[in-house]
């Protein structure tokens, strides 16, 4: 953290302190202040620092970095309403939809979870779809 020319203890801590009470890790927060010809004070700047990244952490929200496999289901047509609304119950996002003469969807899901929730899609659509692992990584998921 650093004041970078205001008095100490008046810029870098308030901002700080906030992303600590938000319990926000691998985060990097820039407040950028204008003089508008008003001097704070040691206390208003304490508030102003400190208000402005909370303001920046409520608008931009939070995400978690979650470890997640990309699948891509392949399926006829007329199991896609079925599995669109599994997968909707399951809150597992569909990112990538390619008709051809089948329906190809991409999901990602929790590496945790994997392997139940490839065995529940299995068993809703009676094992008619194809499964092919894409890729592992982690992903950004907005926390509530």
């Amino acid at each position: 953290m650093s004041d970078d020319g205001e008095p100490s203890g008046t810029a870098g801590s308030p901002i700080l302190e906030v992303l600590e009470k938000q319990n926000l890790v691998n985060v990097i927060c820039v407040v950028t202040r204008y003089f508008g010809g008003i001097k704070l004070g040691a206390g208003g700047l304490i508030r102003a620092y400190g208000s402005a990244t909370a303001a920046a952490v409520e608008t931009v929200g939070k995400v978690a970095g979650i470890a997640q496999d990309q699948y891509e289901i392949t399926i006829q047509y007329n199991r896609l309403d079925i599995l669109t609304h599994w997968l909707a119950e399951q809150q597992i996002n569909i990112f990538d939809t390619r008709y051809t003469d089948k329906v190809s969807l991409n999901i990602w899901l929790d590496q945790d979870r994997v392997q139940e929730t490839l065995t529940a899609m299995t068993n809703l659509l009676a094992d008619q779809l194809e499964l092919k692992k894409i890729s592992s990584g982690f992903n950004e998921v907005p926390i509530a």
